[in-house]
């Protein structure tokens, strides 16, 4: 006779037997209330909706300075901040941070300023419909959601954190998006707490539910807000406006003392917040190259996309992306000093990447200033440890 054994950690334990008698045995829970979940039964599966939220991945670098406007920083987290007056913040990849995590997020002050009455300053990401069509919203009887994470800064107090909600397809800075703004506070300076929000999703039935490609949710953390942005409704979903979150933040930017780390960001369907799903390196890394793609220079002839002459002066080579992107990706390099065509070691005078509409692979092309014969094999090579070039989908 099989069995199922239910073992507590001190409070003894209870076997579920299979009867020894043919038919089927079932298990049911009482009508009124019952649960038949475990901690270990929820990481299940990928419950996480936000990529990158152990800030493992850092295709772009670990340190970036005298920032001032919208940045991509970290894989898949990007940094806002409009009317900053001279103010210059940093991001960096941190080795700072709390037990079961190798790496944060940190934020500080380089340049400070006074807080103009227009600026905003935030950290968010943001999530495409295909990855949160699983929730279930803008019904009327709505699923609940819950955001938990790690965050240490050196300023206590309360702090400003939003949801929004893309409506048939508007962005995420649009006057048509939901956005449903909370607080949470640091209690103890330079101490790493955890933090803990649950949201029931909007319930207006009108509005229509992202489920494809597009910016669906997004997840924004406040670090500073003018007179003229703050002052907006708390814990309720309103449309995205000029007042962008409630009046509980903290200028971030007012004094290059100031620094704000962040790590271990889950969100997850449910009431409850469960441990933080750690994925393999290799799948998370392979989760941002849908977003986007790196590929950095080296040594000599160690880096490159193989093609022909197509012209006397023209070199075209096909170049294949790790894995689809979102959406048809833009093209970017560091400097074209950093490149070389080979076998003849020449400088191109440009660079640039045609059909960037397909999703899987890339024409590159480059410009030679010297005429070879049409036919040639040729490589464009980077080869400068500090060159690359790169492909984005962000949304």
């Amino acid at each position: 006779m099989a069995s199922i054994k239910l073992k507590g950690d001190t409070s003894g334990e209870v076997i579920i037997s299979a009867p020894s008698v043919a038919g089927n045995a079932t298990l049911e829970l009482q009508a009124t209330s019952g649960t038949l979940a475990t901690t270990a039964q929820a990481s299940i599966g990928l419950k996480n909706l936000i990529i990158n939220g152990n800030m493992q991945i850092a295709q772009r670098g670990t340190s970036f300075t005298g920032l001032t406007g919208i940045s991509y920083n970290l894989d898949r987290w990007e940094t806002t901040a409009y009317t900053m007056t001279g103010g210059q913040y940093q991001v960096n990849q941190s080795t700072d941070a709390p037990k079961g995590f190798a790496y944060s997020q940190k934020i500080s002050c380089t340049t400070a300023h006074t807080q103009d009455v227009n600026n905003q300053f935030y950290i968010q990401q943001q999530i495409e419909g295909v990855n949160s069509s699983q929730l279930n919203y803008f019904v009327a009887s709505p699923d609940t959601v819950t955001l938990s994470f790690w965050v240490k800064a050196n300023l206590t107090g309360s702090y400003a954190c939003a949801l929004k909600l893309s409506d048939n397809g508007s962005s995420e800075n649009n006057t048509s998006t939901k956005v449903y703004n909370t607080t949470y506070s640091i209690s103890s300076a330079n101490t790493w707490e955890k933090k803990t929000v649950t949201i029931v999703l909007d319930s207006a039935v009108g509005d229509v539910q992202v489920v494809d490609n597009r910016f669906a949710v997004s997840v924004q953390w406040w670090l500073g807000a003018g007179t003229s942005r703050d002052g907006a409704a708390a814990n309720s979903w309103i449309n995205y406006g000029n007042v962008s979150t409630d009046a509980d933040n903290l200028d971030l930017l007012g004094s290059t003392s100031n620094e704000w780390y962040i790590t271990g960001v889950q969100l997850e369907a449910g009431t409850t917040a469960t441990p933080f799903e750690n994925l393999m390196y290799s799948q998370q890394l392979a989760m941002c190259h849908r977003y986007y793609q790196r590929f950095q220079g080296g040594a000599a002839f160690t880096s490159g996309i193989v093609g022909c002459y197509n012209a006397t002066t023209s070199v075209r080579a096909l170049h294949n992306h790790i894995v689809p992107f979102r959406a048809s990706p833009t093209f970017g390099y560091s400097a074209l000093s950093h490149f070389d065509l080979e076998p003849f070691d020449a400088q191109p005078t440009s660079l640039s990447a045609l059909t960037t509409g397909n999703l899987y692979q890339a024409d590159v092309a480059a410009v030679d200033p010297t005429a070879r014969v049409r036919g040639y094999a040729a490589t464009i090579t980077c080869d400068n440890s500090t060159g690359y070039f790169d492909f984005s989908a962000e949304l």
